[in-house]
C-alpha cells in the first residue's frame, strides 16, 4: 500500500511539474526587438548590375540622378514579396528605362 501512495505522489508531483513549466513558457512569449531601420541586402546586387549596364550603355551620368528614385522603385518591389535578385534587376532596367524616356 505504501508503495501505491508513492507512485501516486510521484504522478502528482510529476504533473504539477509539467504544469507550472507550461504556464512558465506561456508567460513567457518571445519579443521582437526593432532596432531601427535596417538596410535591404536583396537590392544590392541587382542595383549593381543596372549600374554596369548603364556604364556599359554610356548612360552612368543619368543612373546616377535616377538612383534614388530606382531604389525607391526596388523597395516598393521587395515589400510586394519579388525576392529574386534576377527578377529585381529586370524589372529595375525596366523602370530606369521608362524614367529616363520622360522628358
Amino acid at each position: 500500500m505504501d508503495l501505491l501512495l508513492l507512485a501516486d505522489d510521484n504522478i502528482t508531483a510529476r504533473r504539477t511539474f509539467l504544469w507550472r513549466k507550461r504556464r512558465r513558457l506561456r508567460n513567457k512569449a518571445p519579443r521582437l526587438r526593432f532596432s531601427g531601420m535596417s538596410k535591404i541586402d536583396i537590392l544590392d546586387k541587382p542595383i549593381e548590375r543596372i549600374q554596369e549596364t548603364c556604364a556599359l550603355m554610356g548612360i552612368a551620368d543619368q543612373f546616377d540622378r535616377a538612383l534614388p528614385e530606382l531604389e525607391t522603385f526596388l523597395e516598393g518591389e521587395v515589400a510586394n514579396g519579388k525576392t529574386s535578385e534576377t527578377r529585381l534587376t529586370y524589372d529595375g532596367l525596366c523602370y530606369l528605362r521608362q524614367i529616363l524616356r520622360q522628358p
